[in-house]
């Protein structure tokens, strides 16, 4: 089945004290935007970032909020309806360890009619997942009663958890020190 690519690239960093999209991962040097990009062009060319306009020099739409400020709902109510197929992989920025095959079981979970999310040791990640590009109307609801949480989202539309075990693949990169763990980990790159 066809599938788009979401990036979620647009937040702030304030926890990291600098823009943490441009940090340099690995041997190779790869910016954390292209790492995520690189995972996503593993599975489709139809990928969206969502991002500040202008602020990555990628060779796919970087699409900056059309409602600024919300989070990553923001960027799934932009990028969403902008997509060429009938659902999209979405994944943050700040997971430089997710894995390919993370998301090919996502993909093979998948049923067309729920959003598709990965879960391990019992904790949900939502923003990896398969979003229907559907979702996006629940999403504009939730946003007109000021409701900005991905997981309150779950509430209205059937979703399918995929259970991993608890991996360092799920590594968020927040913090000076989260980049320390991360690199202790980092082998391909």
């Amino acid at each position: 089945m066809p599938v788009s690519g979401i990036l979620l690239a647009g937040g702030k960093s304030t926890r990291m004290g600098r823009d943490k999209r441009f940090i340099l991962l690995g041997d190779k040097k790869i910016p954390l935007w292209q790492n995520a990009v690189n995972l996503l062009e593993q599975f489709t060319t139809d990928i969206i970032i969502s991002a500040p306009h202008g602020s990555l020099p990628a060779s796919y739409p970087v699409i900056q909020d059309i409602i600024p400020d919300i989070g990553p709902m923001g960027g799934l109510y932009t990028c969403l309806p902008k997509i060429k197929h009938q659902a999209a992989i979405v994944i943050p920025v700040d997971m430089p360890l997710l894995s390919q095959e993370i998301l090919s079981d996502l993909l093979k979970n998948y049923d067309q009619k729920s959003i598709t999310i990965a879960r391990h040791g019992g904790k949900i990640e939502p923003l990896v997942g398969i979003y229907p590009a559907e979702t996006y109307k629940t999403i504009a609801q939730l946003i007109q009663q000021g409701n900005y949480k991905i997981r309150d989202l779950f509430a209205y539309m059937p979703v399918r958890f995929v259970d991993f075990p608890d991996t360092k693949e799920f590594l968020n990169l927040n913090r000076p020190s989260d980049l320390k763990e991360i690199n202790k980990h980092i082998t391909l790159l």
